[in-house]
């Protein structure tokens, strides 16, 4: 016995990339908390910008935007070496790749305690 078909319409490229991109936004707005948790555990903040469609990651040293509606992962102010990145799982394995070759820097950077003159 056949099962009955669908009946899906043929979608322009034009709609399939807008519906695409509201999907992938749909679904990034929804891993801001899991996103923020991870920026905090590696040291930057994250600032998310223009309504979801600019994130910011920050840390001394360090600056990675990701642009989910479009899947651009630029680092470093980087634009001509961008990373295709549409899902949250690819930027975070290229962050994690280039936070780890970046030089730790101590947490507190200032002269130690009682070295000031006063």
């Amino acid at each position: 016995m056949k099962s009955p078909q669908r009946q899906r319409r043929v979608l322009s490229p034009e709609e399939y990339k807008r519906q695409r991109r509201e999907r992938r936004m749909d679904r990034t707005s929804q891993q801001e908390a899991e996103v923020r948790t991870w920026a905090e555990q590696h040291g930057c903040s994250l600032r998310v910008l223009n309504d979801g469609h600019h994130w910011l990651f920050q840390k001394p040293g360090f600056t990675a935007e990701w642009w989910p509606s479009s899947a651009k992962l630029a680092v470093n102010r980087d634009y001509d070496r961008d990373h295709h990145a549409p899902h949250w799982a690819e930027v975070a394995a290229v962050l994690r790749g280039m936070l780890a070759s970046q030089p730790r820097l101590p947490l507190n950077s200032g002269p130690p305690p009682g070295s000031l003159l006063l």
